[in-house]
């Protein structure tokens, strides 16, 4: 090699050992946040499963949608209901066992999920969620909205949960209530809600009974 390409090679050499410790840098900074930005917390995966599900299931009774008064689905099929247009259809109980399987699906501990009956004020039937313990407390996916909510703050505000951590059932107005209401409930929870189908709501359905 002649000394000029030499002395070349030798200020490449140096251009390139002044660049690493820059370069070296950059994937430390680049790096964290590139991961930070593409990983899935928990949080996020309740979110996206509780969104998904409550903007895939359109709310209908079980006796308008198979003729029977109760039919616990996971994954409601594509059906097209007498007056209704093809889609996907469900009461709050299929709702939140859709959530469910989709979250065992993506890896969610099964005996960390369970779906409920809940009293809820000012509503005069019963309702089911799914509640999911997470390392911030048990919190609730519901099928009224896309929020997700800790257990202990809505039964602040006056929500009943039949059965309790663990799986028990206790002896609570809620669970005293659905065993007594749950014909009645059948009945009245599982018919279209006006703000979502045009027909009579819950309130005037119950209204209707207890004029009776």
């Amino acid at each position: 090699m002649d000394i000029g390409k030499r002395k070349h090679t030798l200020k490449t050499s140096k251009k390139l050992m002044t660049l690493l410790p820059i370069l070296a840098a950059l994937v430390l900074v680049w790096a964290p946040s590139n991961c930070k930005a593409n990983e899935e917390t928990d949080m996020d995966l309740l979110r996206k499963v509780n969104k998904q599900v409550n903007e895939a299931i359109t709310y209908l009774s079980d006796i308008e949608n198979y003729g029977v008064e109760s039919h616990a689905v996971a994954e409601p099929p594509l059906r097209k209901p007498k007056g209704m247009p093809m889609g996907k259809y469900g009461d709050c109980e299929d709702f939140a066992l859709t959530k469910e399987k989709r979250l065992r699906e993506s890896g969610w501990p099964p005996h960390k999920m369970r779906t409920v009956t809940v009293r809820v004020p000012n509503r005069p039937t019963l309702h089911a969620v799914l509640l999911v313990e997470t390392d911030k407390g048990t919190l609730v996916l519901d099928s009224y909205d896309n929020m997700i909510i800790p257990q202990q703050k809505l039964e602040r505000r006056g929500w009943e949960f039949a059965i309790q951590s663990g799986g028990k059932k206790e002896k609570t107005a809620a669970s005293e209530a659905e065993s007594r209401a749950h014909v009645e409930m059948r009945k009245l929870m599982l018919q279209f809600d006006k703000d979502r189908n045009g027909r009579l709501s819950m309130g005037e359905l119950e209204g209707k009974r207890l004029a009776k």
